[in-house]
Formats: C-alpha cells, sequence, structure tokens
C-alpha cells in the first residue's frame, strides 16, 4: 500500500521524533512553507502559497487551529520572529520589513539598487543579518547592520549564493 503524503506543517518532540501534531492544512494546491516559533514557543509564522511564489504570512498556534493572515500584501520570506516576540521580519521586493503581530509595517530597509532578503534578528535582537544581492546577479553576499539599518556591512565577498543566514551561538 502507498502513503501519499500529506501536506501542511507538523511538530514533533525534539527528544525522540514522537508526539507527531499536524499544526496546519493548506488548501487544495497550497504550500505552507515553514518561518519561525515565537519565542514563547506558542505560535508558528510561516507562509501559504503555491509554489515558492510570494504571498501572506500567517500566524497559528503551535498546537494548531485556524491560521490568521498577517494583512494582505505578499511577502518573499517566510518570516522570522525578533527576539521580543512582538514583531516579525521579512522581505518584499528587495527590502526587508519588519511587522507586528496585527500585520502593520512597523519599519522597513532598503537599498536603492539592491535586493534584500532572508533576514534574521541575532539572539540579542539588537543586529539583523540578511543577503544581498543587485539584479541580474546570480550570487548573493551577507550583510549585516542594526535593526534600523544603520551600521550595516558586509560580511562575506564570494561568486557563491549565500542565501542561508542565521546566527551561530556563543561557545561555552
Amino acid at each position: 500500500m502507498m502513503t501519499i503524503p500529506q501536506t501542511g506543517m507538523y511538530s514533533v518532540r525534539a527528544s525522540d521524533g514522537g508526539d507527531l501534531v499536524r499544526v496546519t492544512t493548506p488548501p487544495a494546491g497550497m504550500n505552507d512553507i515553514p518561518g519561525d516559533y515565537s519565542p514563547d514557543g506558542r505560535q508558528l509564522i510561516f507562509k501559504r502559497t503555491t509554489g515558492e511564489a510570494d504571498a501572506p504570512l500567517m500566524l497559528v498556534d503551535a498546537e494548531g487551529g485556524e491560521p490568521r493572515r498577517l494583512n494582505e500584501s505578499a511577502y518573499g520570506d517566510s518570516g522570522r520572529f525578533l527576539p521580543a516576540g512582538d514583531s516579525v521580519l521579512t522581505s518584499a521586493g528587495g527590502r526587508l520589513v519588519f511587522l507586528d503581530l496585527d500585520g502593520n509595517v512597523v519599519n522597513s530597509i532598503e537599498e536603492p539598487g539592491a535586493f534584500l532578503f532572508g533576514a534574521v534578528s541575532s539572539p540579542d535582537g539588537e543586529w539583523i543579518a540578511y543577503s544581498h544581492t543587485t539584479p541580474g546577479v546570480f550570487s548573493a553576499d551577507v550583510l549585516i547592520s542594526r535593526v534600523d539599518g544603520s551600521d550595516a556591512w558586509r560580511v562575506t565577498t564570494t561568486s557563491a549564493n549565500e542565501i542561508n543566514v542565521d546566527w551561530g551561538r556563543e561557545p561555552g
């Protein structure tokens, strides 16, 4: 007997992979692309889309339930919570966008002639790391800046496509 894969997002217990819980069930033809858990672990942010197209972000309780849209705008990234848990960082149209949990844009960062995406906040919430490219170039470098976009500096300068950005942990 063949098992048909079920779309949606699931969670499992980290220690042993047990306690499988289906968190979302997208409509036919749609995908739920996970973003991030809220810092308190109670909610998940994700993007519901066809393929990987830009789409609205949605919030759902970590135990499952009916997701709600943050707003009607379409975003490129699935969203990452800032450490305080009261806002989300994503991208739209080549700029970084900060949304409160009601879906209001509270800040954005853009650089003329550049495409910014894939941002994530540092654990202390003071910095963000993100990918930076220019139109027509198939490579991206990693930049970091303060959350308001100031003090930006390039971390990598390579021909590689540096699109998976995250912060490491302090040793110890």
